[in-house]
């Protein structure tokens, strides 16, 4: 079948996956079984599928632009998750104090070693 001969030969087979009516879940187990070299990727794709959003690795923003972004009615805290050693922390809070001030600013890490606030 040409379908299962270009799924066996793809260099992105999870992309490339034949046509079927199984799940996304089942398309990442048959690639586990059929192809292991592409699940790193292939788990990518389902998990940015599954949350509706077209890449798990978003282009970097600063936190004005984020601001721009959510205006300035966005009553929902913002979670920031970084990398090792990428720390946005001093940036977030020059940002604060100059749109609401130091009495207004609160932070509080979550890093490793900091559990207990």
């Amino acid at each position: 079948h040409a379908g299962t001969r270009q799924f066996s030969t793809s260099s992105e087979c999870e992309r490339d996956f034949p046509p079927s009516k199984i799940t996304g879940f089942q398309r990442v187990m048959v690639i586990k079984a059929l192809r292991p070299d592409r699940l790193h990727t292939a788990m990518q794709v389902f998990a940015s599928e599954m949350i509706r959003v077209p890449s798990l690795s978003p282009p970097p923003m600063s936190i004005s632009e984020l601001y721009e972004v959510l205006g300035t009615e966005a009553k929902q805290p913002i979670l920031l998750i970084t990398t090792p050693g990428s720390d946005p922390s001093k940036e977030l809070e020059e940002f604060a104090l100059g749109k609401v001030g130091r009495d207004r600013y609160a932070s509080c890490a979550m890093g490793g070693g900091q559990q207990e606030a």
